[in-house]
């Protein structure tokens, strides 16, 4: 488990483990600026977006609800790139 996070498996195609480790490390509120910026980018490359959704997916599946995932800001930032 890393930062409370269950690992995801996904397909070797899709098992990028800097983007798996950005990801959580954001939503633990742990990344510092430079990998902040770093998923930032990594969210704009369309070849991300499946191994991003399953993320995602997976992240809201395990959250049990008694605490804020992320606030408003980073929820339409999130969707934004998603969507780009």
């Amino acid at each position: 488990m890393l930062y409370g996070f269950k690992q995801v498996q996904l397909p070797d195609a899709m098992n990028k483990p800097r983007l798996n480790y950005l990801f959580h490390a954001y939503f633990s509120k742990s990344a510092t600026r430079e990998e902040r910026d770093e998923l930032m980018e990594l969210l704009k490359d369309p070849e991300n977006d499946e191994q991003v959704k399953n993320l995602l997916t997976k992240t809201l599946h395990d959250f049990n609800g008694q605490e804020k995932l992320f606030n408003v800001s980073q929820g339409k930032m999130m969707v934004e790139k998603i969507v780009e």
